[in-house]
């Protein structure tokens, strides 16, 4: 019995003394960026080539009146050369030694989805370099386009099972996460001009229609 209560006491004192040894261990950052208005994400680090400490962080507000926030290295945010007004900024990435009119220059590039373009700009100072922006998809995105153009009645049918599986998936799971939100809403934003281009090109329908029937063999056991 004793060496029995022996042992309980000393897996106690292990777990206590590894419950401790964690707390201790846990990462605090030394700085914590000041807040943004919508939905800062997917930072880049631009790193100053000779001044380490007048490095940069770039962040991306992700809304339609988003931003394009910088920060210094104690978090505090750069007015001057935060971009803002761009509609729902994505990714940024930044890139060293573009050769731009003969000199090497350092860029840091984001996606502008709701424009369909890249915007691209110097680093440091955050100058516009693209001429108001680079169009990257064949299909310009047409607001006026009729939202009655859908995606999968055009393919499957209105009443299809197909369909009616995919808005069973889009009520009962997107719509309950804010992430599903914004996918439900990209999705009627784009469904259009994709519907158009299938009318358009029937290899392209095609490839569109293996991609979704992929896609409900793996919600198909969700539902």
């Amino acid at each position: 019995m004793k060496s029995i209560l022996f042992g309980v006491t000393i897996m106690i004192m292990i777990g206590c003394g590894q419950k401790n040894i964690e707390s201790n261990n846990k990462l605090i950052p030394v700085v914590v960026t000041e807040q943004t208005k919508h939905d800062t994400d997917d930072p880049a680090i631009w790193i100053h080539p000779t001044e380490p400490s007048q490095s940069l962080i770039i962040g991306t507000d992700k809304n339609e009146d988003g931003a394009l926030y910088v920060y210094n290295l104690d978090g505090k945010i750069d007015e001057q050369k935060t971009v803002r007004g761009l509609k729902r900024p994505n990714n940024v990435d930044v890139e060293y030694g573009l050769i731009l009119n003969g000199q090497s220059t350092d860029i840091a590039v984001t996606t502008e989805r709701y424009e369909t373009r890249l915007r691209v700009y110097t680093l440091p100072d955050m100058e516009p370099i693209d001429n108001g922006g680079i169009d990257v998809f064949v299909l310009k995105f047409d607001r006026n386009l009729s939202s009655d153009y859908c995606l999968t009645e055009e393919i499957y049918g209105e009443y299809s099972e197909e369909t009616k599986m995919l808005r069973g998936f889009r009520d009962d799971m997107l719509s309950k996460t804010s992430e599903g939100q914004e996918i439900i809403k990209l999705y009627y934003e784009w469904s259009p001009v994709i519907v158009k281009a299938m009318e358009e090109d029937k290899k392209f329908r095609k490839e569109i229609k293996s991609i979704i029937d992929e896609f409900l063999s793996m919600i198909t056991p969700l539902l």
